[in-house]
């Protein structure tokens, strides 16, 4: 007698594939630290806009490379819940960030600006601790830590040796994604369509 399936678990199973196995979430990480180093060292309005396009690569990493490879799924109502949670803790982490910020720079005190800095990093990770915990991915938290801990040391140090620290973080990132993308379109060939 075949043993029932246990449709959580596959559920569970399949978003996990969905999620991190083709190492898109490691580009995305890798691409932020990469041209926050960038936005460090150079002050410009190009250099801030150019912060979407990891957004933009991870977007298309998932529409180009995983959806031809695994198909489209739609997940369970508690899975989409979760995922409406994740948006809205993100947006106020973001909003409240960036309060933070602009109300320690208000102050033109360099010891405020450091408590913004502070408050940024702390949010900041917990940002990509909750991230991690909802899109069940442990290297999220990890390049969470890797990106606060880049920030600090630009905040305490300096730019230049924060620029540094962002630079290793980020290409360690995205060499890890690269490899796992790799594994994975291996793994994976491209579903052929139906007619």
């Amino acid at each position: 007698m075949p043993e029932p399936i246990d449709l959580e678990k596959l559920e569970s199973d399949t978003f996990r594939s969905y999620q991190h196995e083709d190492g898109m979430w490691d580009v995305f990480m890798g691409l932020l630290m990469l041209f926050w180093a960038l936005g460090l060292l150079v002050d410009s309005t190009f250099v801030s806009l150019m912060m979407l396009v990891p957004t933009g690569v991870f977007i298309a990493g998932k529409a180009l490379i995983t959806v031809p490879r695994l198909g489209r799924v739609k997940f369970g109502r508690r899975r989409v819940d979760r995922q409406i949670v994740l948006i809205v803790v993100v947006v106020l982490a973001v909003v409240v960030s960036v309060l933070m910020l602009e109300i320690a720079s208000m102050g033109g005190f360099d010891a405020i600006e450091k408590v913004g800095d502070l408050i940024f990093i702390a949010m900041a990770f917990t940002v990509f601790a909750v991230i991690s915990y909802m899109v069940m991915y442990w290297r999220i938290a990890a390049y969470g830590a890797m990106l606060t801990g880049s920030w600090l040391v630009a905040s305490l140090v300096g730019p230049d040796p924060g620029a540094v620290a962002f630079v290793v973080s980020g290409t360690v990132a995205v060499a890890a994604g690269l490899v796992t993308l790799r594994s994975f379109m291996r793994r994976y060939p491209v579903l052929a369509m139906e007619e």
